[in-house]
């Protein structure tokens, strides 16, 4: 097995975060447009220390904007 570079590491890891974080966002806005609650939500987010339900409706909201503005 090669070793990576630091930097190519960081990108490649990076560029997975993005591509996890993005499919999160399509499945939280799938779970509350199909009526999970926002406790059941915050829950998802922090299983160890669930966030009030106003930061799991902000997390939900951020969502929606990117990806409503996500380019195709």
């Amino acid at each position: 097995m090669s070793v990576q570079d630091p930097a190519t590491e960081a990108a490649r890891l990076l560029s997975q975060i993005r591509q996890m974080t993005a499919r999160v966002d399509e499945l939280l806005v799938q779970l509350r447009d199909a009526g999970m609650s926002w406790a059941d939500l915050a829950a998802l987010i922090d299983p160890d220390d669930p966030p009030a339900r106003s930061s799991a409706q902000r997390r939900i909201d951020s969502a929606r904007r990117r990806l409503a503005n996500r380019p195709d």
